[in-house]
């Protein structure tokens, strides 16, 4: 090799090298820049259907006959209006696209966590139990869930995340036609009425979510684009967000679980009919005795 080859070869080793450096200082400080993943947290109000057999997807629903209306509000930032799901199917888009069909996590469930012990419940408060089973009450009522329910609107949750139970706002206790409780349905805790049931998304995106509302019979879609606050989190509420009802004395009928759920039944027999009682209060809140139901 020549001194000009040695040259010409040094100079490009040198080029090389900076390019080399350059580069990874780019890469290096636009793994500064861009933002952390986002979380998407949505929180239930009491009164909704959680239907949690489906395959690959959660559907929540407000039955027609409850009259008890399902809308969204973004909580992270202020001033936002309410969304009205109203006759929609309710779905959530990463970025904007569908995600890969896939079922969230579900509570799970402790049948011995009974007896209403408030202080460990809201500790140990992620529990299945805490969320009335109306498949269970519905076969005990000898009846079952309705195939088709008559659906208001549905928010449908797929493609990740996990569903817990996020806070328990009392005692409750099933009690048979002649108003005595059901031992084989011990008193336990339940779900708040206001935000007791959360589902959450870590890492659902990277720059903003798509609530996509498709008329239930069909038409073209609403698109809103939603974007998180400066801790990267999209917090949404679903509730009707009507006036607040303030908590009856201890006990009494919860009259609201026949009326939000009556209709998920395929029918009743009022000689077979199990209500849900309320014993006592953990959190002072307006609405805390709405209960949500699920099967």
């Amino acid at each position: 090799m020549t001194s000009r080859e040695a040259a010409k070869w040094t100079f490009g080793l040198a080029i090389a090298v900076i390019i080399g450096v350059i580069a990874g200082r780019l890469i290096f400080f636009k793994a500064l820049v861009v933002p952390p993943p986002i979380t998407l947290q949505v929180v239930f109000d009491g009164g909704y259907t959680f239907d949690f057999t489906g395959s690959d997807a959660v559907n929540v629903h407000a039955l027609t006959k409850a009259s008890y209306p399902m809308k969204v509000k973004l909580m992270t930032t202020t001033g936002t209006p309410e969304i009205d799901v109203t006759g929609y199917t309710l779905a959530i888009l990463p970025d904007g696209t569908a995600p890969a069909r896939s079922k969230p996590g579900l509570p799970p469930s402790d049948p011995t966590q009974v007896g209403c012990d408030g202080t460990n419940d809201q500790i140990k408060v992620n529990n299945r139990l805490f969320i009335p089973d109306l498949a269970d009450i519905a076969s005990r009522m000898g009846t079952t869930i309705k195939s088709a329910l008559d659906r208001a609107a549905t928010f449908e949750l797929t493609g990740g995340g996990a569903l817990s139970v996020r806070r328990v706002g009392g005692c409750v206790e099933y009690r048979d036609v002649k108003n005595d409780p059901i031992s084989a349905l011990p008193k336990r805790s339940m779900a708040s009425g206001i935000g007791g049931i959360m589902f959450e998304w870590p890492h659902v995106a990277s720059q903003k979510i798509v609530l996509q509302r498709t008329p239930l019979g069909g038409g073209p879609p609403l698109l809103t684009d939603v974007t998180p606050d400066a801790s990267n989190l999209i917090l949404i509420r679903a509730s009707s967000f009507g006036l607040s009802s303030n908590t009856a004395g201890a006990p009494h009928l919860i009259a609201h679980f026949k009326d939000h759920f009556d209709d998920a039944f395929t029918t009743i027999d009022e000689t077979k009919r199990i209500s849900l009682f309320w014993l006592g209060t953990y959190l002072v809140s307006p609405g805390i005795d709405c209960p949500p139901g699920g099967f």
